[in-house]
């Protein structure tokens, strides 16, 4: 019994473990490095005041710039020095352009395609093409960031950089996640609370999210990067205990969800929505924009008799009494798959494709220029 004993423990430690050992480096080194590379991916920065806004850290090396990989999406990343992913540097002194600030969440930040074929970049190009190199578009975009963390991102652009006009692009699941308890709760996004029938600021907190060593080295791994970003494998598994529990969700978000908290979330919309007028003022001009049911749309349905389409019912009402202008998508997209059949999205990944972005960038451009929010009159520099 002890012979056996000891051939076991001889085998498992002088074959067993090394062949694992060797196993796992060939993956990591050879196979996700070489044969399918792992995705690369920027860090998240650590806030240090409730007045900052999360977003990357500019680190040299993969961090900075790399290649966002995810089922077919293959697209090139570069974070600036700011934090955000753009192919330019942004300057706070302001030149005689007209500056233009776009705020959102992944739909901005737009690692699913290249860093020049983002809506920002659409937008940028569609100006200088019709009125010369007098416009300059920063975009403003972190993942998992709602209407409320907009706000948040609204007040440190405007007084970083104060662009003379900025459009968020809104999508579904930012009404719900701007409430505290629902969405990202790492604690570095602004969210809201209802106390005693009022709406309050849930302030980020400074420090919440510090990426611990274990973090840091798994960032660094090749095959936790494969598992996690290239095949996406958390969200696949939270849609498939969704679809088991017998939820409904499209757009990325929870249908009788939404359902039931639609009076919370339209007071909230409008409390958010007066609080985006009042920070900017009479000198910013602000348009609201707001992703479609590209599912329903893919299908040959109408959007707007779907129950996902009290958001954007919700949004447009609530912009249309504070005056504040807004494009609807949905609009956009019917009209363009209705005479092109092609998708506005990837396959395996529901965010914009380039179509999708140059979309959306042309027809924010189309009303800028249409509404003369690109240029200057003779007026003292007043639009």
């Amino acid at each position: 019994m002890l012979k056996k004993i000891y051939y076991f423990a001889k085998n498992f430690f002088l074959v067993t473990i090394p062949s694992i050992i060797i196993f796992v480096l060939f993956f990591e080194f050879v196979v996700f490095r070489t044969m399918l590379p792992a995705s690369d991916m920027p860090y998240r920065s650590v806030i240090t005041s409730s007045e900052d806004v999360a977003r990357f850290a500019y680190i040299h090396g993969m961090y900075d710039k790399g290649v966002y990989r995810k089922g077919e999406i293959k697209a090139r990343y570069n974070i600036n020095k700011e934090g955000w992913n753009s192919n330019k540097e942004y300057i706070e002194q302001k030149s005689d352009k007209i500056r233009i600030a776009v705020i959102g969440d992944s739909y901005v930040e737009a690692l699913n395609v290249d860093a020049d074929k983002s809506l920002a970049e659409v937008l940028e190009a569609a100006a200088i093409k019709e009125i010369g190199n007098k416009v300059e578009v920063y975009r403003f975009g972190f993942g998992g960031a709602p209407l409320s963390q907009y706000f948040q991102m609204m007040r440190y652009v405007k007084k970083k950089y104060n662009p003379d006009a900025i459009i968020i692009i809104i999508v579904h699941n930012d009404f719900i996640e701007s409430i505290k308890g629902f969405g990202e709760e790492r604690g570095d996004f602004l969210k809201f609370t209802k106390k005693d029938g009022l709406w309050v600021e849930v302030e980020p907190k400074p420090y919440a999210y510090v990426p611990n060593h274990v973090k840091m080295a798994l960032k660094h791994s090749s095959i936790f990067r494969y598992l996690h970003y290239n095949l996406n494998i958390r969200e696949s598994l939270y849609f498939l205990s969704s679809k088991f529990k017998g939820r409904d969700f499209k757009m990325n978000v929870d249908i009788d969800g939404i359902t039931a908290n639609l009076d919370n979330i339209r007071d909230l919309c409008y409390n958010i929505f007066s609080k985006y007028k009042e920070t900017l003022g009479l000198d910013t001009k602000f348009l609201l924009v707001m992703d479609g049911d590209r599912e329903t749309i893919y299908k040959g349905n109408d959007p707007k008799k779907e129950k996902l389409y009290a958001l954007n019912m919700i949004a447009y009402d609530t912009a249309e009494k504070l005056s504040i202008p807004f494009i609807d998508l949905n609009d956009i997209f019917i009209a363009d798959y209705k005479n092109n059949k092609k998708q506005f999205n990837f396959k395996y990944d529901k965010h914009w494709n380039e179509r999708g972005h140059f979309l959306a960038g042309s027809a924010v451009a189309k009303f800028l220029l249409d509404h003369g929010w690109c240029s200057y009159d003779d007026k003292g520099g007043e639009r």
